[in-house]
């Protein structure tokens, strides 16, 4: 890393952000970004209903542009334009070598470069008029097709240094659709570094390039709490329970609705908050195996703030995440904030947050019935006992999760280089 230099210019690429409800951490992570002489965020493929909302950036150095999506014909006509791209040809080459190569993930990564190709001019065509010099970073939040357009830019610039983040659906291909993610390789040649948000993450890039492992970093997200611990009934019966999640297949809250239909009647009130494409078919569920067992309510998707509100005054004594993929789930840093023990199953970063002094981790499939056992173990915990697992939750917050913290030493690094 080179000495912090204040003349230099950020230049973050986002996803969508601050456009609509997209990386709400990022919402987080950029006031703690000083240091530089200007930070240019361009928020890539935004639609027109994305720009209904705009949320408000606290940081004075920030200049905001927006870099339209276009129609799936638009990216499709520019497809015949990769072929002039050396890596189109490498990565091709590559798939065939390696057995890969299907035609789906053909048009993954044509689509890949096409959209990196068409997009970059735009960053570029902005740039230019706003004159910027001076070595910027570029700055990829999201490590999909982003480094890729960093790359085209800096090389219409002539300068620049690239660095990224990756979060889950950018880092774990066996989430992708085609099972592929294009570029692995190339953008991990091409970075000065690539900063993981778990443990987990680290390992799975460092096993699969291990010559690529020195430019991987750790950098846990954060979570702030402007409220305090929580404050709840000492008595545990009934239960209560808090699930904050998109109601989408993932998160597998089926299978908690199946759990909690275990439990003993009237042992648990369950609060849900999120919505998504899922929810009637949930709330059918629900009606079908909680109904006269125990009360529960969907209470549907809430800003930041006022969940936050929520998980602060609602005297919850556990939270629970069940899901089949993570990355590291920021709704059990916040939990954990409050003083609230967690339950989760183990997949991607999650066993960073959740150990035995702090809650249950649960294999990564866990049953209904191993849910629901963990639910009857929170339930019957001495009251002291059940004290010091709140009291490690928040202390887990406090040492690795902090949001000031993480981001203002992040922040000095970024600046660094």
């Amino acid at each position: 890393m080179r000495p912090k230099d204040e003349s230099r210019t950020l230049i973050l690429l986002t996803n969508v952000f601050p456009f609509h409800d997209w990386e709400p951490f990022l919402e987080t992570e950029i006031a703690y970004l000083t240091g530089f002489a200007a930070i240019e965020v361009f928020s890539l493929s935004v639609t027109d209903e994305h720009a209904r909302i705009r949320r408000t950036i606290e940081n004075p150095l920030v200049d905001v542009h927006r870099v339209r999506r276009r129609p799936h014909w638009r990216y499709a006509l520019g497809a015949p334009r990769v072929v002039f791209h050396q890596e189109f040809w490498s990565e091709l080459g590559m798939l065939r070598r390696t057995g890969a190569f299907t035609f789906p993930r053909l048009i993954e990564l044509t689509a890949f470069l096409s959209r990196a190709i068409i997009e970059a001019r735009d960053v570029v065509r902005t740039l230019r008029d706003k004159g910027v010099k001076g070595r910027p970073i570029l700055y990829a939040y999201r490590f999909y097709y982003q480094p890729y357009l960093a790359h085209l830019v800096a090389q219409s610039l002539r300068e620049g240094v690239i660095v990224a983040r990756a979060h889950r659906a950018d880092l774990y291909e066996e989430v992708s659709p085609t099972g592929y993610l294009p570029l692995r390789k190339w953008s991990l040649r091409h970075v000065k570094r690539l900063w993981l948000v778990a443990e987990h993450g680290r390992r799975y890039l460092a096993e699969r390039y291990p010559d690529c492992a020195d430019v991987l970093e750790v950098s846990y997200l954060g979570s702030r709490n402007e409220f305090g611990i929580a404050s709840r009934s000492q008595s545990r019966r009934p239960l209560r329970l808090v699930t904050c999640s998109t109601m989408v297949p993932v998160k597998r809250l089926d299978r908690l609705v199946r759990a909690l239909g275990l439990v003993d009647p009237g042992s648990v009130e369950w609060v849900h908050y999120g919505d998504g494409p899922l929810r009637d078919e949930l709330v059918a569920l629900a009606a079908q195996e909680l109904d006269g067992r125990i009360d529960y309510r969907f209470a549907g998707a809430l800003g930041h703030d006022a969940l936050m509100g929520e998980l602060w005054r609602g005297g919850f004594h556990l939270f629970a995440n069940v899901s089949e993929s993570e990355g590291v789930p920021v709704s059990i840093m916040e939990a954990s904030s409050f003083g609230i023990p967690v339950i989760a199953t183990d997949v991607g970063g999650s066993s960073e947050l959740v150990g035995s002094d702090n809650g249950t981790l649960l294999d990564a499939d866990a049953s209904p019935d191993a849910i629901a056992a963990a639910v009857r173990h929170f339930q019957s915990l001495d009251d002291d006992i059940y004290s010091s697992y709140a009291a490690a939750a928040r202390r887990t917050w406090e040492t690795k999760f902090d949001a000031t913290r993480n981001y203002a030493r992040f922040a000095s690094e970024l600046a660094g280089f």
